[in-house]
């Protein structure tokens, strides 16, 4: 009796540990990227795919063990079909309805054959094999989910410790627009890539009285290390975690800075999703691509990797598909905030910065050069398997666009500004391989920098200076501060 209230202990354990190992082992390996309760839901499914599945099995065999078995092994088809699927396109190229029935049979041979080992000693010998491996798994998982947390709260107390300058309180601030352009390429870079003359935008800009600096580059052409230099006035520190540099972008130098100048702080920001965000704890007003718009059906980024993955690929990519429109109308309500920025600044004699980070020109490729929705690949995945030279042709019309509503947002903001406001425009990175085709890793690191100042005075500008610089010499000439350059690329 003792060994069958035990038997039924390992047995309940063992289905819930398959239930989570997939979902831990996941998160764990992302978990610098998002939050603890984005655990709950997968987990939630996971547990209730697991024991239907053993209550299934278990009212058929009356064998608790071949129950346990049974519904193990289904955990494991169910949450790696999309691995399974893809290395059988390796042997035998199908498609997924036939692979599915495939793989379904082969499960019923497997439920068919275990149901014919009667033998109590074989069947707890197995159940003990399968048992302990999954349980140390489990545990690793968890503790690399406790040390990323732990890393995580380290990093936000780091980040919050920092010290602001003292900043002189020198007549009245003028309105900011720190805006930009993810992966936009320079025109250099555009020139010797597409053989495209964009020199038209440069022109525009500098007709309007900005700066450009059309040979900046970036030290790092990745998101997560760029912005958060630029936000904080100084190179990241290239050996810096995720989490680190994630946290001092959200608590930056300069939302702390402008914040105690009086400063109301907008800010806008296409990482919203899988990017994980802490908080932005200065910030009157904050908005995510998935928070920008009309309420609508969005399962957080995380569910849909879990489910990418799963039994369930196919309908994860129909639901997902409605994310095609969530990223035009994303973009289109980012640009059309910022445009329409200047109404809302005039009302109020309170000074404000006006922070846009937009997701734009990278993927996913939305739109078209006039600006039409595109209808292409619209998941980061989905990109992984496209030849370079159809990512390079998806760019450039989706970045065609993109400068030309730069043009007519800046022109906009100026004509619409009650005073004449400081505009800042960067890229974070140029076109990567990976996502715009573009080896070359020159062009990775060029960038688009260029300000306008109200004063029109750019003598400290040269054109090789990073967008770090650019900072540091609009607080010199807008709030009393006396940064020395830093070295250039």
């Amino acid at each position: 009796m003792e060994k069958v209230k035990k038997t039924s202990v390992i047995v309940i354990l063992c289905v819930l540990g398959f239930a989570l190992f997939p979902v831990f082992a996941v998160y764990a390996h992302n978990v610098d990227q998002l939050t603890i309760k984005q655990l709950f839901l997968p987990s939630l499914v996971s547990i209730l795919i697991g024991y239907s599945a053993y209550y299934i099995f278990l009212i058929i065999s009356k064998n608790t063990i071949q129950a346990c078995l049974k519904a193990v092994v289904f955990l494991i088809l169910f949450w790696n079909y999309r691995l399974l699927h893809d290395l059988f396109q390796t042997v035998l190229p199908v498609g997924p309805g036939l692979f599915l029935v495939v793989l379904l049979v082969v499960y019923a041979l497997f439920v068919y054959a275990l149901g014919s080992v009667k033998k109590p000693d074989a069947l707890r010998g197995v159940l003990t094999v399968v048992f302990v491996p999954v349980f140390l798994l489990i545990a690793f998982n968890v503790y690399l989910i406790g040390k990323g947390e732990l890393d995580k709260i380290r990093a936000k107390k780091t980040a919050a410790a920092g010290e602001t300058p003292a900043i002189d309180h020198v007549g009245e601030h003028p309105d900011i627009y720190i805006l930009i352009f993810d992966e936009f390429a320079s025109p250099v870079t555009a020139k010797a890539v597409w053989d495209h003359d964009h020199s038209i935008f440069q022109d525009a800009l500098e007709d309007l009285g900005f700066y450009f600096a059309h040979n900046s580059k970036t030290r790092h052409p990745f998101t997560h290390m760029s912005i958060p230099g630029i936000m904080n006035l100084s190179y990241p520190d290239k050996n810096s975690s995720r989490t680190e540099n994630l946290l001092l972008y959200n608590n930056n130098l300069t939302f702390r800075h402008l914040h105690d100048l009086g400063y109301a702080i907008y800010f806008l920001d296409g990482w919203g999703g899988f990017e994980y965000t802490f908080n932005i704890p200065v910030a009157e007003f904050v908005c995510f691509y998935n928070t920008s718009y009309e309420p609508q059906f969005v399962v957080d980024e995380f569910a849909y990797l879990m489910l990418r993955q799963s039994m369930f690929t196919s309908f994860a990519d129909n639901l997902v598909s409605k994310n095609a429109n969530h990223y035009y109308l994303g973009h289109k309500y980012f640009l059309r905030y910022i445009e329409e920025f200047p109404m809302r600044a005039n009302v109020s004699e309170q000074p404000k910065l006006l922070y846009a980070h937009v997701m734009a020109p990278h993927l996913p490729y939305v739109f078209d050069r006039h600006g039409n929705f595109n209808v292409n690949p619209t998941n980061y995945w989905e990109y992984t398997n496209l030849e370079p030279e159809v990512l390079r042709a998806l760019y450039f019309e989706q970045y065609l666009f993109i400068s030309e509503r730069i043009t007519e947002i800046v022109t906009n903001i100026l004509s619409n500004s009650s005073t004449p406001p400081v505009i800042l425009l960067f890229s974070d990175h140029g076109p990567r391989l990976e996502s715009a085709g573009v080896a070359d890793q020159e062009h990775h690191h060029r960038v688009l920098n260029a300000a306008y100042f109200p004063n029109g005075v750019y003598d400290d500008f040269n054109k090789e200076m990073t967008p770090v610089n650019t900072m540091r010499l609009m607080f010199n000439a807008f709030f009393g501060t006396a940064y020395e350059l830093l070295e250039d690329y």
